[in-house]
């Protein structure tokens, strides 16, 4: 009886084992397709802390090699560029679409070439979506992939990963990834590539940056009534959100490079500390709060600290 035991736990512990190995044998087809999967995840809004992590049973010893593996494995599918299709709803612009599926108006401008206009897309238009941000050149007759990356000052390694293709000889017309870059027409389409939106729609100006009643007005001022969407002027992470003084509700976005927006006297606040919002977001609602005389939004550019007149920074209206 107790051999017969024995006999019985030892049957269970091989089983075990085996179960472990096929896991780690099946892991990178595992992991592969969840990567693939949290492209459709972030478009619907569900993706976890879970699922940046992929298959959480993993155990302790020999299995934590096998699964760092399969993480770098993961990591270098993710970099490969995938495709989806989106049809434009009603109400929808090009800077809702992006936001989401979580990449940048210049990235669907790029790999969509017949939008002629980012500020004109039409309800039922397909728009092709990709799960990086970049831009679509198409080769020309003799050109390389090291060509292509001296033009838009990428590295011509990371062309070739994020497109899974074999680009040793192009064919001309073929299309090639390019990654982070940017389209060149891009500004002659409608957008902005050094510059941003305006904050709100409408309105008109009722303070300009400079010398204001004996000191100096450090931003713009446009009057808009009380509850008027308040919207990201490009791509960036809320550094403030919340009170401030006479400014009122204040939200602050850290743009990179030195750059910094402030966007004063909300009625309420749409976004925290730390978020990532993209351009075109509505981050908060106009008001007259703080040191006011008035509804408005009162907007400023700082670069390195010091404030710079929004006019040049802004598209003509």
């Amino acid at each position: 009886m107790e051999r017969g035991k024995i006999i019985l736990v030892f049957c269970f512990l091989v089983l075990i084992f085996s179960s472990q190995v096929a896991l780690a044998e099946e892991g990178p087809e595992f992991r592969f397709f969840q990567r693939l999967s949290l492209f459709e995840r972030e478009a619907s809004g569900h993706l976890g802390p879970m699922d940046l992590r992929g298959d959480q049973t993993w155990g302790n010893g020999v299995q934590l090699e096998a699964q760092l593996r399969i993480d770098e494995i993961a990591d270098k599918i993710a970099r490969v560029a995938r495709f989806k299709t989106h049809e434009v709803q009603p109400g929808e612009t090009l800077w809702d679409i992006s936001r989401k599926y979580g990449i940048d108006v210049a990235t669907l401008a790029g790999v969509n070439h017949d939008i002629a206009n980012v500020h004109n897309i039409r309800v039922g238009d397909v728009i092709r979506v990709i799960n990086i941000r970049g831009t679509i050149h198409k080769a020309k007759d003799g050109e390389t992939v090291d060509c292509i990356a001296k033009e838009y000052g990428v590295c011509p390694e990371e062309i070739r990963m994020v497109n899974g293709d074999d680009l040793s000889r192009l064919n001309p017309g073929q299309e090639v990834v390019v990654p982070g870059a940017k389209p060149p027409d891009f500004a002659e389409r409608g957008g902005t590539l050094d510059s941003f939106i305006w904050p709100v729609s409408g309105g008109r100006i009722s303070s300009h940056f400079g010398p204001r009643w004996g000191g100096f007005h450090e931003g713009l001022d446009i009057a808009v009534p009380t509850g008027t969407p308040v919207r990201a002027t490009k791509e960036g992470y809320v550094i403030f959100s919340g009170w401030n003084g006479g400014y009122g509700n204040v939200v602050d976005i850290d743009h990179g490079g030195g750059v910094v927006t402030r966007y004063a006297h909300n009625s309420r606040l749409l976004v925290r500390r730390g978020s990532f919002v993209y351009q075109g977001q509505v981050i908060a609602y106009s008001g007259n709060t703080g040191r006011s005389t008035g509804p408005h939004v009162h907007f400023e550019i700082r670069h390195n600290g010091r404030p710079v007149n929004p006019i040049r920074y802004l598209p003509p209206r």
